[in-house]
């Protein structure tokens, strides 16, 4: 059975970022900077030694749109046109944790 703490309820727009209702009642917000600095595609993500080759650009960024992916996970598209990185809920209630 499937773990109802990592299904979305509801996703929406808000601001520069997006805010979650989970199916358990837990409500999470999240910046489109927090969301764009911590992508997890391999364009993004740090090699040892290397920097990123696709880090964010300095000044503000925004999450242009939201996309499910089955039931796992959300393709977000940015305001910077940076679309590659898919999220999965784990990873989304991860960063809702940490960032409290």
């Amino acid at each position: 059975m499937a773990d109802l703490s990592l299904q979305p309820k509801s996703i929406d727009r808000i601001g520069s970022g997006i805010r979650i209702t989970w199916q358990d009642g837990a409500i999470s917000s999240y910046s489109g900077e927090l969301l764009r600095d911590h992508c997890p595609c391999a364009l993004c993500k740090e090699t040892p030694g290397h920097p990123p080759p696709q880090g964010r650009p300095p000044g503000p960024v925004s999450v242009k749109s939201a996309q499910a992916m089955g039931w796992y996970a959300l393709q977000l598209v940015f305001s910077d046109g940076h679309d590659t990185g898919i999220f999965t809920y784990e990873l989304l209630r991860k960063l809702a944790a940490e960032s409290k």
